[in-house]
C-alpha cells in the first residue's frame, strides 16, 4: 500500500486518484480498454486510460456535493491481456488497400469477449465497475456483462451521436453502431439518449419505431432552456424515463467541444460539464441506483484527460 495522504499532492508515480487501493480492497472498479480500431476520424482513445489516470492525480478528492468519494474505494485494474495488441493488429489490417470492414469483426467480437468477461468477474465479487475507453465500442461488452446481472437494466447514454447505425463502413461493431447492438443483442429495458445531435437517416427511422428508445436531442434541450424551462426540470423528465437500475454510457462528446476538443468526433453544441454532473445526480437522488458505468472517446490529451478524470471521479462516486 502507498503513502497516502489526501490533503497533500500526489506522487509521480502513482495510480488512478493516487488512492492506496487495490482492486480486492476497492468497492468501484475502473477497467481500463485501449481500444480504438473502430474510430472513424481521429485514433487517439486508445491512449485515454493511461492520459487520465495521470491526469487524476490532481483531481482534489473532497467534492462539495458526495463528500471524501476516494473513502468509498476506487481501484484501476490492469490493462485486459491482450487488448493493446489486438487493437494494433486491427489498426494494421485497415492499412491494407484491399481492407474490407467486415475483417475487423472477429476482432471485434474478440474484444466484447474479453470485456463481458472482465467486467463479469468483478460483478460477481461484489463490486461497481467502470469502463474507461478506448472508442465507444467498448461499452458493448460492459453492458453486456452488466444487463446479465441486472435484467430490467435501463441505459442512459449521454453522446452527441445515435450511435444506432446497423453497421458503419461495413464495420458492425464499430463506435458508430454500439448502440444499435447494445439493444438489439443485450435487451436492456429501456435506452435513454441525452444530447444527441448527429444521426443518419437509419438512425432516425429506427427512433421512429422503437417504443424502447428515448432520445432527448440537444436542439430540443436548448429550445426548452430558451424558452424558460429549467435543467432540473428538464433534468425530472429524463429521470421519470429510467428504471429502477441504471447503467450510464457517457460519450465525452456529449459534452460541448470546448470541454473536449481532441475527442475524435466533436460536434457544436452539447452539455457543460456541470450539466451533465447535476443529471448524474438527479439519477441517483431519484432513488434509482447506477449501478455500472463507461466513460468513453476521450481524447489522449492533457486538457481532455483532466476534464475526463473529474467525470470519472464523479462517477465513481455515484456508482458506489
Amino acid at each position: 500500500m502507498i503513502d497516502f495522504d489526501p490533503n497533500n499532492s500526489a506522487p509521480a508515480d502513482s495510480g488512478l486518484f493516487a488512492l492506496p487501493y487495490g482492486v480486492d480492497e476497492a468497492s468501484v472498479v475502473v477497467v481500463p480498454v485501449p481500444w480504438d480500431a473502430t474510430s472513424s476520424q481521429v485514433l487517439a482513445s486508445s491512449g485515454a486510460p493511461d492520459a487520465v489516470s495521470a491526469a487524476s492525480r490532481y483531481v482534489e478528492l473532497f467534492d462539495p456535493i458526495q463528500g471524501a468519494i476516494y473513502r468509498r474505494g476506487i481501484a484501476m485494474d490492469a490493462v485486459l491481456d491482450g487488448v493493446a495488441e489486438l487493437n494494433e493488429r486491427a489498426i494494421t489490417l485497415q492499412e491494407s488497400p484491399s481492407f474490407r470492414g467486415d475483417e475487423l469483426t472477429g476482432p471485434c467480437e474478440r474484444l466484447n469477449g474479453i470485456v463481458e468477461d472482465r467486467v463479469a468477474a468483478h460483478l460477481a465479487a461484489g463490486k461497481r465497475v467502470g469502463v474507461l475507453g478506448g472508442d465507444h465500442s467498448v461499452a458493448y461488452g460492459a453492458i453486456r456483462a452488466h444487463v446479465g446481472r441486472f435484467p430490467n437494466l435501463g441505459i442512459l447514454q449521454i453522446d452527441a451521436h445515435c450511435d444506432l447505425r446497423r453497421s458503419f463502413d461495413d464495420i458492425r461493431y464499430s463506435h458508430a453502431s454500439v448502440m444499435f447492438h447494445v439493444v438489439e443483442d443485450c435487451r436492456p429495458a429501456k435506452l435513454v439518449q441525452v444530447g444527441v445531435r448527429g444521426l443518419c437517416d437509419f438512425e432516425a427511422e429506427y427512433l421512429r419505431r422503437s417504443s424502447r428508445v428515448h432520445t432527448f436531442f440537444d436542439a430540443h434541450l436548448h429550445a426548452s432552456r430558451a424558452a424558460g424551462e429549467s435543467w432540473d426540470t428538464i433534468c425530472s423528465g429524463i429521470v421519470d424515463s429510467l428504471p429502477a437500475e441504471v447503467y450510464v454510457t457517457l460519450d465525452i462528446d456529449g459534452l460541448a467541444p470546448s470541454a473536449c476538443p481532441n475527442t475524435g468526433t466533436p460536434v457544436p453544441g452539447g452539455l457543460d460539464y456541470n450539466d451533465v454532473v447535476f443529471l448524474l445526480r438527479r439519477v441517483r437522488d431519484s432513488g434509482r441506483a447506477i449501478v455500472g458505468f463507461d466513460l468513453v472517446e476521450v481524447g489522449a490529451n492533457e486538457f481532455d484527460a483532466n476534464i475526463a478524470a473529474h467525470l470519472l471521479y464523479q462517477l465513481c462516486g455515484l456508482v458506489a
